[in-house]
């Protein structure tokens, strides 16, 4: 559209979801759907034109348009990967509402207040006990603050805590060996190989 110099304009830029639409004067110049528009930095830029200036700048938060809160995660998957760690994974929600998914709430256990907040569908739970079972849900947020209802639940067990090789121990403190005898099973004849060490 043709512009005159020295003529003042309204520019009028709005994201909404994955939606930019930008106008002047109310018209519609261009829009385009990306997801990557749900966050970051907006620049106003005048190309070709050193004389220009953008004047009486104002950003209204849109967001708070959008009362839907975004689907609920789906399959949700608790994996045991050690005896202090479990990961978590989902797929990813839509929101519909048009602020769009910021993000995701992990609960554990039934506990009503989130043990972590992310940002992609997938998590890892560590420092946790040994031989012990977690149940986990997951639900998403939007960027106005709409939450989805929890996610199915999803346990694992970890792992039994790995040994570290100790057959036998004791725990006297008294330092006395006199009364510990080699016993050897079979042939009594034969010379014990096995002796009381202390240490």
């Amino acid at each position: 559209m043709p512009y005159v110099a020295g003529q003042r304009y309204q520019l009028e830029i709005t994201v909404q979801g994955s939606l930019l639409e930008v106008r002047i004067d109310g018209a519609l110049v261009f829009s385009v759907n990306d997801s990557s528009f749900g966050s970051g930095t907006i620049a106003l830029y005048s190309w070709a034109n050193a004389g220009s200036e953008f004047d009486d700048v104002v950003v209204d938060d849109l967001s708070v348009g959008d009362s839907e809160a975004p689907s609920v995660p789906r399959n949700l998957v608790a994996t045991a990967m050690s005896s202090a760690q479990i990961d978590l994974n989902w797929e990813s929600s839509s929101d519909l509402g048009g602020s769009g998914v910021a993000g995701y709430r992990v609960y554990r256990d039934g506990d009503t207040i989130p043990i972590a907040t992310v940002v992609g569908t997938n998590y890892s739970d560590t420092q946790l006990a040994a031989n012990t079972a977690y149940s986990y849900t997951v639900s998403a947020y939007d960027n106005a603050n709409n939450v989805s209802i929890q996610s199915n639940a999803a346990g694992a067990t970890t792992f039994p805590e790995v040994s570290d090789g100790t057959l036998l121990s004791d725990d006297f403190s008294n330092g006395g060996f006199a009364d510990w005898v080699v016993v050897d099973e079979g042939d009594t004849s034969a010379p014990s190989s096995w002796s009381v060490v202390g240490g």
